[in-house]
């Protein structure tokens, strides 16, 4: 098996509200997902995105962060421990108003996903997005948590919601490595 190898990858050719990566082995120590969204919605901003894991939206999820928004001052964010239904502020999407053919990026990293012992998996999230515009942009580090077990075998990648999909040219690869 390659240290390297991608497991997943697709560009929208429609919208969508959700990307569902399936039947992830659990042969790799980590996962990486890389991530270029874009969404449908007329506002020249960025939205948020969230993600689930294997399917489970019952409350066992937590993310915390620090992010800058449109300002060099940063600003953090909790979403507490097993209270969520998803990973909150996942990542960022640009909207349709923002410059054409502008995506936001994310790069997500999963240790250990498939290690049934380690009860709580971990999200490591770096997201961006800007437009030609300098006073409009986005820039997170963030952890993402889920108290579970079992391997990770699906990631849900989740628009701002159904009215807002992510837009055809949004695109992604999910990658794993020993």
């Amino acid at each position: 098996m390659p240290d390297y190898e991608i497991i997943a990858e697709d560009t929208l050719t429609s919208t969508a509200a959700s990307i569902d990566l399936t039947s992830i082995p659990a042969t790799f120590a980590h996962l990486e997902l890389i991530l270029s969204a874009r969404s449908t919605k007329a506002a020249a901003t960025t939205t948020a995105g969230t993600i689930t894991l294997n399917g489970l939206t019952s409350s066992i999820y937590q993310s915390a962060g620090i992010y800058s928004l449109n300002s060099s001052t940063p600003s953090a964010f909790t979403y507490n421990y097993d209270t969520r239904t998803q990973v909150d502020n996942a990542f960022r999407i640009m909207n349709d108003s923002m410059p054409a053919n502008t995506y936001a990026a994310a790069k997500i990293v999963i240790p250990n996903y498939a290690n049934t012992s380690v009860t709580r998996k971990c999200l490591l999230i770096q997201s961006s997005s800007a437009s030609d515009q300098t006073s409009t942009w986005w820039h997170s580090v963030n952890v993402g948590n889920v108290t579970l077990s079992a391997a990770i075998n699906q990631i849900t990648l989740i628009a701002e919601s159904a009215t807002y999909p992510f837009k055809a040219g949004t695109s992604y690869y999910l990658a794993g490595w020993s």
